[in-house]
């Protein structure tokens, strides 16, 4: 029941920030093959020369106009879009459905919130259970974006359930589902091949959760083969690409992306490393422990051995790691605008989780607070303005550019702002408040059940 209300009050802040006055690329490349979909009942976009592309992110193959984004995000959130093409009578940019996808996935950010509450709450206890999953929420750069039609809070929902049952599977004694471990593989699995269908990067995952599921197997006493076919609903979101792959270029090894820049996968990551670690962890324009210092406490959370055993704490961290790198050596690491390093959102969830090992002890809830507050105002000025940031250096900061340029002069996105008028400071400022004292709230709201 509690895990109900964190996700309808988290569901309800984030709401109050989708987005109803601008697009991208990602979002306008989505919401098109969502409508070839609902209207054409195909992936194709267009045809050559009489369809003309609106974003940089669809591309021409043998004639044919097609989105360069994995498929997954789209047909996903195809209900609510067909609902806005509906009520919009065909396709328009910002009409209501780009409202409705952006609700999905706003939506989808809740729900990642709901399942990092139960995965903390039992590994470390109710207590820190709320606020770190509440700082997944807000004081992270997943807030931004689920205000817009982006795959990247679709991605890490998906991460989150498959961390949730890969724990129920093979995880500490006291958070293994005895009774349903096999449905907690299938399920797993089933989330993390559907993540790939989502975000083609997050397959890099899937050894790391095989070889914790083998470990874990092993360490039981159990046979190996038998866990086996829990693993093959991994193929769900495999099948999906490769379907969708084979319909549209010919053949089930060609992804969109391929097809779009052209080459071998290898070629994307072309990004020097030094240069990709720096500016996804600590520069002010893309830096992750900058837009999310939060973040910080989790590496103390993975070094403490009383409070993670070993098994886990080389879980998440080789988790986080393996994305980190990936999208660091990635070709257009520093491309496009983007509030924070968007790329990375799916791979918050690792480092965010070790952090209830921190908030075991009551002594260090203060600095806790300290930078939920700082990531929490950071990514409430992108939610109300824009995800997507400005163009910038290495060294430029944002959430500053973002509330001198636009903030103070009441330039918000958030679908409210057209009705809030002369009083959209008020507005603003409620939803603020309301992110920063979510985790009170909350820990009254859950002090209540527990009491009942």
């Amino acid at each position: 029941m509690f895990f109900a209300v964190v996700i309808l009050l988290t569901f309800a802040v984030t709401f109050t920030t989708v987005n109803s006055l601008y697009t991208s690329d990602h979002p306008t490349s989505l919401l098109e093959l969502d409508y070839a979909m609902w209207s054409n009942h195909s992936f194709v976009l267009g045809d050559a020369p009489s369809y003309k592309p609106n974003s940089v992110d669809v591309f021409l193959y043998h004639g044919r106009y097609y989105s360069a984004l994995a498929p997954g995000t789209a047909l996903l959130g195809l209900p609510f879009a067909a609902i806005g093409f509906v009520l919009d009578k065909g396709y328009k940019p910002f009409g209501d459905s780009l409202f409705l996808t952006e609700t999905f996935v706003a939506l989808c950010n809740s729900l990642a919130t709901g399942f990092i509450y139960l995965t903390v709450k039992k590994l470390f206890g109710r207590g820190p259970a709320v606020p770190v999953a509440l700082a997944y929420a807000f004081a992270t750069m997943s807030w931004p974006f689920a205000t817009m039609y982006f795959q990247h809070d679709v991605s890490a929902m998906f991460v989150s359930v498959a961390i949730y049952f890969a724990l129920s599977y093979a995880g500490p004694r006291d958070f293994r589902a005895k009774k349903s471990e096999r449905t907690s593989l299938i399920l797993a699995s089933l989330a993390l091949g559907l993540a790939f269908a989502v975000d083609y990067t997050d397959g890099v995952l899937w050894p790391i959760f095989i070889a914790y599921a083998v470990w874990s197997t092993h360490k039981a006493g159990k046979p190996i083969r038998r866990m086996l076919p829990s693993l093959l609903t991994l193929l769900v979101g495999l099948s999906v690409i490769l379907a969708y792959d084979k319909l549209n270029f010919g053949n089930p090894l060609v992804t969109s992306e391929q097809a779009y820049d052209g080459g071998n996968l290898i070629s994307h990551f072309s990004t020097p490393l030094y240069f990709g670690v720096a500016l996804n962890s600590v520069s002010p324009y893309r830096g992750i422990f900058i837009y999310s210092p939060v973040l910080l406490l989790g590496i103390w959370g993975l070094a403490l051995k009383k409070r993670l055993e070993n098994s886990l704490r080389f879980f998440f961290g080789i988790s986080f790691v393996a994305l980190f790198l990936l999208l660091s050596a990635w070709g257009t690491v520093d491309a496009g605008l983007s509030y924070g390093q968007r790329f990375l959102i799916p791979a918050l969830p690792f480092l965010l989780i070790p952090v209830g090992g921190v908030l075991t002890s009551r002594r260090n809830w203060a600095i806790f607070f300290a930078t939920y507050a700082i990531g929490a105002i950071e990514n409430w000025i992108g939610a109300i303005t824009s995800a997507l940031g400005e163009y910038g250096t290495s060294l430029t900061y944002l959430p500053l550019q973002s509330f001198t340029t636009r903030l103070l002069h009441g330039s918000l996105n958030s679908w409210w702002a057209a009705y809030a008028r002369w009083a959209w400071p008020i507005f603003a400022a409620g939803v603020l408040l309301s992110a920063l004292v979510m985790p009170l709230i909350l820990l009254r709201i859950q002090r209540f059940f527990e009491a009942s």
